[in-house]
């Protein structure tokens, strides 16, 4: 069951997609997606990290998150996926396709049947204005294509603003 959470930056996603999975029993699994190749970066990483505190074993996953679905073992009770955003930046500056990875995901999971909660989150970039370079503009096209992949197969998608989450599906 995929509950897909959309939203602006810093609008509570990561906030709300915890607190959904903490209203289930243990063993809970947050997967991470960021890299820590700044400041800032390593700050948001660390705010995440006192958010979920000791309630989540985290699994680091940069590129590969098809490859950790085969870890999903019936004790796992919920699992958050933060987030699709920063993934696909991370598969496209390897020069992979991040769409075609997408994909590769939600196959894998359909073929498993996973039936426990999976708390996606990802950023819609798409309400903005037009980046100026072309790099900017194919990320945001690309991320885009996978908010809709991801919206189409999940039982249940909301929409985060200034922390209230709106369900939209």
């Amino acid at each position: 069951m995929i509950r897909f959470i959309l939203g602006g930056a810093s609008a509570g996603k990561t906030r709300f997609a915890i607190n959904s999975a903490l209203k289930y029993p243990e063993k809970r699994i947050y997967i991470a997606t960021g890299i820590p190749i700044d400041n800032e970066m390593e700050r948001k990483i660390e705010k995440h990290k006192r958010e979920r505190g000791d309630n989540f074993i985290t699994w680091e996953e940069p590129y590969n998150i098809s490859s950790l679905l085969k870890r999903v073992t019936s004790d796992i009770k919920v699992v958050v996926l933060d987030c699709l955003t920063i993934w696909s930046g991370n598969v496209l500056l390897k020069d992979k396709d991040p769409l075609k990875e997408a994909k590769k995901f939600l196959d894998l999971f359909q073929k498993l049947h996973m039936d426990i909660p999976f708390f996606v989150v990802s950023n819609e970039v798409g309400m903005g204005i037009i980046p100026d370079n072309r790099l900017s503009r194919q990320y945001r096209e690309i991320l885009g294509e996978i908010n809709i992949l991801f919206s189409q197969v999940a039982d249940e998608v909301y929409f985060m603003v200034a922390g209230i989450p709106w369900r939209i599906k």
